[in-house]
């Protein structure tokens, strides 16, 4: 895991060098995640690539269901504060007894 880690960090570090915009370098990361997937799917259990990226895919699965749930959070959160009504303050400088 520490492998794709540091590959992810440098993916992320290259592309805001080269000052890419955040949606790319969320597909850089995106494209690496997939395959590293994909190698536990694909190749044999002993294999060594297999072996130095954790060794189960359903590590990697859990850590995307994780983030799913995040986005889509994240997204009703947005959804929400979009349909709520800023409060009303009132302008006049009056004071009142009451």
């Amino acid at each position: 895991m520490i492998l794709v880690g540091t590959m992810c960090a440098v993916l992320w570090s290259i592309g805001w060098a080269m000052n890419a915009p955040l949606k790319q370098r969320w597909s850089m990361i995106a494209a690496v995640f997939v395959g590293v997937i994909l190698s536990h799917l694909i190749l044999p259990v002993a294999h060594p690539l297999r072996m130095n990226t954790g060794g189960s895919w359903q590590v990697w699965a859990l850590l995307a269901a994780f983030v799913v749930v995040v986005l889509v959070y994240r997204q009703g959160l947005r959804k929400l504060r979009g349909k709520a009504q800023p409060e009303r303050v009132s302008l006049s400088n009056t004071m009142s007894d009451t």
